[in-house]
């Protein structure tokens, strides 16, 4: 089945779900976090690779059905036990792409609409490349590169998978890419000036790990060191709230981590699964992603329908 009709069959499914009972009782009893990338007018290799991108009108597209369908709440109202969120939509964006800065948050403080954004500080300080573009580019550019995961059994993705003894092992013997072909490659993120520019402007900011590791490539020693070095930076800011989202939306048995989270002071995690979520009272909430895909309503009200299987 090609992707064109696929597309048609997903736009049916969510034009029947969107004049049926259940999804006006879906969005009634829940509360629904929506996660977004980059926002730009252009997209990198690596974003059409994995709907990363939007543009702007585009964006303004997906709020305005957002807006019509559910009451857009303040993420910091997470946090509050008392608040009832029901029927609420709480609006997320991960990595910290240049273009969420550029261009989606002028059109949120137009609109008033407060938003979370999930930060890798390696990435927006630049001393370190964006994993999953590094590793991306490798594989579709070095055999050398491939030749190693192989021989090291690395599972594919690799960059879901590679761990950092393994790129390190790498980079011993082959020359990286440079941070400038790596962005171009995978998108421009924001600064330390772009983070401070925003502050104060109902806009929070949450940790997404120092480096985007996957956490099943990380040991528990890595993971701690990656969460408190993240948290340490963005604590600086006033409006940084202990939230924190995985990279990649995979996650372990959290019921198993839940005393490292607390060790770590984590008030809520975000997921991309179950995107409906009943109370606000749980820790692990899900979230639903918005994509380049979702080009019209009918799509919209798809990708609401499938978070909710």
């Amino acid at each position: 089945m090609n992707s064109l009709i696929k597309q048609q069959i997903k736009s049916i499914v969510g034009k029947v779900y969107s004049f049926s009972p259940n999804s006006s009782i879906d969005i009634k009893n829940h509360i629904t976090i929506f996660m977004f990338h980059d926002v730009s007018y252009e997209s990198t290799t690596l974003q059409k690779k994995y709907f990363l991108s939007v543009t702007p009108d585009e964006f303004i597209a997906q709020l305005e059905w957002i807006k019509r369908n559910f009451l857009i709440q303040s993420p910091i109202e997470l946090l509050n036990k008392k608040s009832n969120l029901m029927g609420s939509a709480i609006i997320t964006f991960d990595d910290g792409y240049l273009g969420t800065f550029k261009n989606a948050l002028p059109i949120l403080k137009v609109l008033k609409i407060p938003s979370l954004i999930f930060l890798n500080i390696g990435h927006i300080n630049k001393s370190k490349p964006f994993i999953p573009g590094l590793v991306t580019y490798l594989t579709h550019n070095s055999k050398k590169f491939i030749k190693f995961c192989e021989e090291n059994k690395i599972k594919k993705p690799f960059y879901l998978y590679i761990t950092t003894t393994q790129l390190r092992d790498y980079s011993e013997y082959n020359e990286l890419p440079s941070l400038e072909e790596i962005e171009k490659y995978s998108g421009k993120f924001a600064s330390m000036n772009d983070l401070n520019e925003w502050e104060n402007e109902n806009v929070f900011y949450g940790n997404h790990l120092y480096e985007h590791w996957n956490y099943f490539s990380l040991s528990q020693e890595e993971f701690i060191d990656q969460y408190n070095k993240n948290k340490e930076t963005l604590s600086q800011f006033n409006n940084h709230i202990d939230i924190f989202a995985f990279t990649n939306g995979i996650h372990p048995n959290l019921e198993h981590s839940s005393d490292l989270f607390s060790k770590l002071g984590t008030k809520k995690i975000f997921t991309i699964s179950n995107g409906f979520n009943q109370t606000q009272n749980k820790l692990i909430l899900g979230r639903v992603p918005m994509t380049a895909y979702e080009v019209n309503d009918s799509l919209r009200w798809y990708q609401l329908y499938r978070s909710n299987l």
